[in-house]
């Protein structure tokens, strides 16, 4: 059976409700299902349907389908799903490149696109980064969501990751601490691997200060899910290597530093 048609105010009503939870920090179970009948009501619009035109009719149809995935972009960010994240992004993108010109602007729409903006930089995807940051119109990378993706992105091309941490206190909405959690991961990461090529061995008080790490069980935790070896206040990064800890060099971090900017510099160029 056909699921029975809603009228706009009705489902206008519904998406207007189910943005306020959201707001609110409600129970993520009940916007997920009060996201759910917002979805299912958009099929039963009729300037959805397949083939319809584009007329002065349709445009609150196409309004509202905007508003419901770019509501379901900030639920699936609160539950931690970045496939959904992604699915919901491409879905109200649509609407932003195909409708922009026809429907009013969104209030929301810089804060998805700055959004998407930190995924790809969190997932270290850098090139794809300067894809869409190319889809992005030049007024629009005034907007303070999207300068702050683009502020993190340059202080990560120079090494100054502690600068990321700073930024990421201030971000310019909750949405965004998601993603600078995994950037900051992303780099820690990065910095572990450039570390474990360049040294044989590195003090353990300079690792967690490079890598941000707050206490010693973290850090043991760190060195034992990559293998490495933690004793007598040095990383080894193979058992073979016990012992050499006069082998660690003073100026580590700034050769990791310029490892991981030529290293971006050079996916840039590619």
């Amino acid at each position: 059976m056909a699921n029975a048609p809603i009228s706009i105010p009705q489902l206008r009503a519904k998406v207007n409700d189910l943005s306020a939870a959201l707001d609110a920090d409600a129970d993520l179970e009940r916007c997920a299902s009060m996201l759910l009948e917002c979805k299912i009501a958009l099929t039963t619009l009729p300037g959805l349907q397949p083939g319809v035109p584009i007329s002065q009719d349709i445009l609150p149809d196409i309004t509202l389908a905007r508003d419901v995935y770019e509501i379901a972009t900030l639920l699936s960010l609160k539950q931690e799903d970045e496939v959904a994240f992604e699915r919901h992004v491409a879905q109200a993108k649509t609407y932003y490149v195909d409708f922009g010109t026809v429907i009013p602007p969104s209030g929301r729409q810089n804060l998805i696109l700055g959004l998407n903006l930190m995924r790809l930089m969190a997932q270290n995807r850098i090139g794809e980064f300067h894809t869409e940051l190319e889809l992005v119109p030049s007024d629009a990378r005034e907007d303070t969501y999207i300068k702050y993706a683009l502020k993190l992105e340059n202080c990560l091309m120079e090494g100054s990751y502690s600068k990321i941490r700073e930024e990421g206190i201030s971000a310019p909405h909750p949405s965004f601490n998601f993603f600078v959690d995994n950037l900051m991961i992303t780099v820690r990461e990065e910095i572990a691997d450039c570390s474990q090529k360049a040294y044989t061995s590195l003090a353990a008080d300079s690792a967690m200060r490079m890598m941000s790490i707050a206490s010693e069980e973290e850090l043991q935790e760190f060195c034992e899910g990559r293998n490495w070896r933690l004793e007598g206040g040095f990383i080894y990064f193979s058992a073979k290597d016990a012992g050499k800890g006069d082998v660690e060099q003073i100026p580590s971090s700034e050769m990791i530093k310029r490892s991981l900017v030529y290293a971006r510099e050079l996916e840039q160029i590619i």
